[in-house]
């Protein structure tokens, strides 16, 4: 597991943050599962190379924290001048709940787009718009070994040129979250016409 050491108070502040990251460490903190957050610090070479697997973000992290083993989720990793695959400065893990059936994983997942060319709107010259594609479509984890990294959008499967929640192929333990004011089964992406 990714050893992890907890951060009293004195670690906590700006400056303190500052030296740890000097020291070669990356600060994080725990949260979720309607436990206290617990602020702590991880040696940021171990960080960086399980960070450099592909899918880390979908994969579930043994952190060791007090001789106790917690599973954990990446929620959200602060990274130096937010470039992508720059090394982090912050890591927000989220606990995976004692009981996913009654305390589900709240995620929003990106979507993937394949058989463009089967859906025949845009073999007519469309193109696919992905209504979700800036922040992905909410969700509900339930099941720690299927995490997707990505909701596959099957354009072989529209209807008309849409596709709805309805045409997802959802993993187990998978569901997907109601939006509000969108109906149940809403719009995940459809087949447009250029205008022009």
């Amino acid at each position: 597991g990714l050893v992890a050491h907890k951060r009293g108070p004195e670690l906590q502040g700006s400056a303190a943050v500052n030296w740890l990251r000097n020291q070669g460490r990356t600060p994080g903190c725990l949260i979720g599962d309607k436990l206290p957050q617990v602020p702590f610090w991880v040696e940021a070479e171990q960080l960086e190379a399980r960070m450099r697997k592909p899918g880390f973000e979908a994969r579930l992290i043994e952190l060791v924290l007090e001789g106790q083993i917690i599973r954990a989720l990446p929620a959200e990793i602060h990274r130096l001048g937010n470039a992508r695959g720059a090394p982090p400065t912050h890591i927000t893990l989220q606990r995976w709940p004692r009981d996913p059936e009654k305390n589900p994983v709240k995620r929003s997942i990106h979507t993937r787009v394949i058989n463009e060319l089967k859906c025949p709107q845009v073999k007519m010259g469309a193109y696919v718009h992905e209504i979700f594609n800036r922040d992905g479509i909410p969700v509900w984890l339930r099941d720690p070994y299927h995490i997707p990294e990505t909701l596959i959008v099957d354009m072989a499967r529209a209807d008309g040129g849409d596709v709805r929640v309805e045409h997802l192929d959802l993993p187990p333990g998978v569901t997907v979250r109601p939006i509000k004011n969108l109906p149940e089964n809403f719009l995940v992406a459809r087949a447009k016409r250029i205008r022009g």
